[in-house]
C-alpha cells in the first residue's frame, strides 16, 4: 500500500515525505505510463510503425484498364499473407488515386480486400463487395500506387507501367495484372502477369517458382536500311539457371502482311540462339541480307530456364 503524508518542517517549509520511497513526481510519472499504454492497446493500428509488419499487407492486383472505357470498374487489390489481422484505420492509398480507410476496417490472415473506382458498379460487373471508392482513376500509362499506414509510413507501393517489362493489358477481356506470389517482390515486373480479373481470390496466375526474368531488350540500330545487320540484346536472369536463350524472328514481305490471326504467324518463324556477351546478357545478330527495303522484320525473345520454366 502506498501513503503519502504532507506534514510541516520546524522552519515552517512544507515538506513531503513517501513511504516505499515514491515521490508524488514518480507517482505521476506512472500515471502518464499507464495513460500510454492504454492508448496504445486502445489504438495499435494509429501507433504502429512499417517495421511492425514487415511485407504483411501487400498490392498484389491492379486492374487500371478495363476492356470497355465506360464501365468504371477499375480496382486496387490488397492481400494480407500474414498470420495476423492487421487493423487499417487511419490508413490510405495515395499516389495514383486516394482514398482514406475507414475507422472499423481491418485485413485478417490471408484475406483480400478491394478498393474500387465505383465500388457498386464494380459489385455488379464482379460479385464481391469493395471497402469503398477511390477517389481519381489509374492511369493507362502507368503511375506508382503507394499504401501508408496511420503514421504515413510507406507499407508497400508498386510503380506499374503499361508496356514491356509489364504485361500489357486493355484489349478483351480485360485483364487485369496480377502477382504471380505474394512473396515476390511487386515492384519487379516480371513477378506480375496479365490474366482476367480475381477480385478479393487467390491469383490464377499464382507459381511457387517464377520463370526468367527478361529485363531488357533492345535492337542496334534503331532505324535500320537496307542490307544492314541488326544487333539484338536481352538482359535476362533466373535464379535456377538458363537453360535456352532464343531469337525467334519473322520475315513479313511487302503485299504479303500477316496477320496475329493467320496460321503463317505461328508457324513462320526462325530460331536462333543468342550468345552470352556479359553478365546477364545475350546477343544474336540478323544477317545483313535479312533487312531488305520494304521488308518487315519481326522478332521475340523466349527463355527457359534449369526448372523448364519458360517465358
Amino acid at each position: 500500500m502506498l501513503s503519502i503524508h504532507l506534514t510541516r518542517h520546524p522552519s515552517s517549509m512544507p515538506t513531503t515525505k513517501t513511504t516505499n520511497s515514491i515521490s508524488l513526481r514518480g507517482l505521476l510519472r506512472l500515471m502518464v505510463g499507464a495513460l500510454l499504454a492504454l492508448i496504445v492497446l486502445a489504438i495499435p493500428g494509429l501507433l504502429f510503425a512499417q517495421s511492425d509488419y514487415p511485407d504483411a499487407v501487400i498490392i498484389n492486383e491492379i486492374h487500371y484498364n478495363p476492356n470497355l472505357a465506360t464501365e468504371p470498374v477499375e480496382f486496387i487489390e490488397l492481400h494480407n499473407p500474414g498470420t495476423g489481422t492487421i487493423r487499417l484505420a487511419g490508413w490510405s492509398i495515395a499516389g495514383a488515386v486516394e482514398y482514406q480507410f475507414p475507422d472499423d476496417a481491418q485485413l485478417g490472415p490471408d484475406k483480400y480486400l478491394v478498393v474500387a473506382q465505383n465500388a457498386s458498379r464494380f459489385q455488379e460487373k464482379y460479385g464481391p463487395s469493395a471497402i469503398g471508392s477511390y477517389t481519381g482513376k489509374l492511369s493507362n500509362e502507368g503511375e506508382e500506387i503507394i499504401l501508408r499506414d496511420a503514421m504515413g509510413q510507406r507499407v508497400d507501393s508498386v510503380d506499374y507501367d503499361f508496356h514491356f517489362p509489364w504485361p500489357i493489358v486493355g484489349d478483351h477481356p480485360g485483364n487485369s495484372i496480377q502477382l504471380l506470389n505474394p512473396g515476390f517482390d511487386n515492384n519487379r515486373p516480371g513477378n506480375w502477369r496479365s490474366d482476367e480479373p480475381t477480385p478479393k481470390k487467390h491469383n490464377d496466375v499464382f507459381t511457387d517458382n517464377p520463370p526468367p526474368f527478361i529485363e531488357t531488350v533492345k535492337h542496334s540500330p534503331k532505324h535500320p536500311t537496307s542490307g544492314q545487320p541488326v544487333s539484338v540484346e536481352v538482359e535476362v536472369s533466373d535464379a535456377d539457371g538458363l537453360t535456352t536463350v532464343l531469337l525467334q524472328y519473322q520475315v513479313v514481305e511487302p503485299g504479303n502482311y500477316i496477320s496475329i490471326n493467320d496460321d503463317a504467324y505461328t508457324k513462320q518463324w526462325m530460331n536462333a540462339s543468342m550468345a552470352a556477351v556479359g553478365d546477364e546478357l545475350y546477343q544474336f545478330e540478323i544477317p545483313a541480307s535479312t533487312q531488305q527495303h520494304r521488308r518487315l522484320i519481326r522478332y521475340r525473345v523466349q527463355v527457359t530456364d534449369g526448372q523448364g520454366n519458360s517465358v
